[in-house]
């Protein structure tokens, strides 16, 4: 599960890491939205992602359209079997780590990339303009913390990501891949997760 995520990182990052595609016109106004860093992300509120034309652009985190409900995440083996998950749009969502509650004392942990950056993937609703991060069954080194975990996309996946033909091989392989170096980080505890601020 990934409930809540921060980004933190200098808009120039996300442009060289996403090869964003910044339209002259607007640049001034996208440059700003880009360097927006945020400590902590909420579900409900506006997200940074980059489609599959190398634009940022801002959506709402909670898929609506699907289902009748609000989804946040959406479940790997889920997308495997759903014809209406394969029809909406793959886009990556830049973070600098994300936040998981630790089920048995319920405490709060930071999770972040040895590298600073990571990209989950996510799928968005053209039509509704909302997005949710794809989740996968935890890695062995995150179990203790919560048995389901982003998936993350290394920037030699983007391509494939984007490319409906070899996307459920890339997410095959990344099930069974060895997990980036991530570490966490144990914060205060805290009694109850709340998805919504």
């Amino acid at each position: 599960m990934c409930g809540r995520f921060l980004l933190d990182a200098d808009c120039e990052v996300l442009i060289e890491r996403y090869d964003i595609f910044v339209d002259i016109e607007t640049a001034l106004e996208g440059m700003e939205s880009l360097c927006d860093k945020r400590d902590e992300v909420f579900p409900g509120t506006e997200i940074l992602v980059i489609n599959s034309l190398k634009q940022a652009i801002w959506l709402t985190w909670g898929l609506k359209g699907l289902y009748g409900r609000t989804l946040i995440n959406a479940r790997v083996e889920t997308f495997f079997k759903s014809q209406e998950y394969q029809r909406l749009e793959p886009c990556l969502v830049p973070a600098t780590g994300y936040y998981e509650w630790e089920r048995r004392h319920k405490g709060k942990c930071k999770i972040e990339s040895a590298n600073g950056m990571m990209t989950f993937a996510g799928l968005w609703n053209p039509e509704t303009q909302t997005v949710c991060i794809l989740t996968m069954p935890a890695s062995d080194e995150l179990a203790w913390v919560h048995d389901r975990m982003p998936v993350i996309l290394e920037p030699n996946d983007f391509e494939s990501w984007f490319d409906g033909l070899r996307r459920k091989v890339l997410l095959n392989e990344i099930i069974k891949r060895k997990t980036p170096d991530l570490s966490v980080e144990n914060l205060e505890p805290t009694m109850q997760l709340s998805l919504f601020d």
